[in-house]
This record gives structure tokens, C-alpha cells and sequence, in this order.
């Protein structure tokens, strides 16, 4: 296949999946405006989080489907500080339902509850929030200390 026929197939596909996730976080097919596969971010307050957060599904789906990647993976930190008023935030999360896939993994921080819980493998950190502090910050200087002398 010729390198314009296949960009034109991959951009294609790619504005396939944006209009899925756009969808799913409550954003107008006509935001999708992409350069050179990129997402062009021209709105201001909550709807550029929620492209940003949409494209990058977008993404991700577009890289399961192909098959041919060893590791498929998205890391999504924490979009609910993004100033997101409560419907967003439902929209934000009801996206989730679309990266349940064997074929991937999604790694995502967060600080409030999603409705995925007992669908995923969830880590509590308020535990380790302690490490942040000065005596905890000593800690792990020397324990890596001692680790790089060995």
C-alpha cells in the first residue's frame, strides 16, 4: 500500500475511535480535528481535558485493534483535578467501560471512586502518602543510597 492510501486508511480508522470516545465524554464529533494525527486542542476550561482524555482512548483502541504491538498499555493520571463539574466527571469514568480489554492494560490514578473498582486490580495509596514526608523522604534516600553502593 502507497504511504498516502495508508495514512488516509490509518486517519480514518483513528477518527472512527475519536468519535467513539468523543462521544463517551460528551464531546461533539466536530472537536475532532486532527494534524498529522494529533489531536488540535482549540476550546478553553473543561472540554480540553476531556479531548485530550478522549484521543488518547482513541489511541489506545487503534493500537489494540492493530495486534501487532508487545505492549499495549495507557496511562491515565488522575483527570477528575482538571476542574471537571460532577457530569463530567460521570462521563470521564463511563469512558472507562471502553478499555476493558484483555488485549491492553490501563493504569489509572485517581483520587475519587469510578464504578470500576472490583473490575480492576486496585491499589490504595493513602498508605504510602506517608512517604512524602521528611522523615519518610530521609527513608528512601538512604535505602537508594544503599542500594546504588551495592
Amino acid at each position: 500500500m502507497n504511504s498516502g492510501k495508508r495514512r488516509k486508511n490509518i486517519k480514518t480508522t483513528l477518527i472512527e475511535y475519536c468519535k467513539e470516545a468523543f462521544h463517551a465524554v460528551n464531546l461533539a464529533e466536530d472537536e475532532i480535528k486532527l494534524r498529522d494525527f494529533v489531536q488540535v486542542l482549540s476550546k478553553t476550561g473543561s472540554e480540553n481535558p476531556r479531548m485530550i482524555y478522549a484521543y488518547h482512548i482513541a489511541l489506545y483502541l487503534y493500537n489494540l485493534d492493530r495486534g501487532a504491538n508487545p505492549f499495549n498499555f495507557l496511562v491515565i493520571d488522575t483527570p477528575n483535578q482538571q476542574g471537571q463539574d460532577e457530569d463530567n466527571l460521570r462521563n470521564i469514568f463511563s469512558a472507562l467501560n471502553k478499555l476493558n480489554n484483555p488485549k491492553g492494560q490501563v493504569i489509572m490514578g485517581t483520587e475519587r471512586k469510578t464504578g470500576y473498582e472490583e473490575k480492576a486490580n486496585l491499589i490504595n495509596l493513602k498508605a504510602f502518602k506517608k512517604s512524602l514526608s521528611k522523615s519518610g523522604y530521609n527513608n528512601h534516600i538512604e535505602l537508594l543510597k544503599k542500594i546504588e553502593s551495592e
